[in-house]
Parts: structure tokens; sequence; C-alpha cells
């Protein structure tokens, strides 16, 4: 009887483990398919902040080159 109950009770415990393992992996899954969109997002906020920055010089330029050119 002791074994039998010693037996449940490890067969409790490992149904428990793995039903916490799959809860893990999971939350693990989950957590890197939101990296992977949170650096997709950051990839695009940087290209686009790239092309701000690449036309304010150019704006910048251009109007320095007009005040340069005598009328």
């Amino acid at each position: 009887m002791k074994r039998e109950a010693v037996e449940l009770i490890k067969t409790l415990v490992q149904q428990q483990l793995g039903e916490t393992l799959r809860d893990h992996d999971a939350k693990m899954d989950e957590l890197q398919r939101m990296v992977a969109r949170l650096q997709t997002v950051v990839r695009k906020q940087t290209a686009m902040l790239e092309d701000s920055t690449d036309q304010i010089v150019n704006l910048q330029m251009g109007q320095e080159h007009e005040r340069k050119i005598p009328m």
C-alpha cells in the first residue's frame, strides 16, 4: 500500500511538472514572438528616422546653397 502511494505521488508530480514545463515553453514561445515583432518595429522606425534625417539634411543643404547664390 505504501509503495502504491509513493508511485501515485511520483506520477502526480511528474504530471504536474510536465504541465508546468509545457506552460513555460508556451510562454517562452510567446516571448520570442513578441521580441521578433519588437525587433521588426525597431528596424522600421530606425529606417524611418534615417530617412527623415536625410531629408532634413538635404533641405538644410539646399537652403544653404540658395543663400550662397547671388541674385
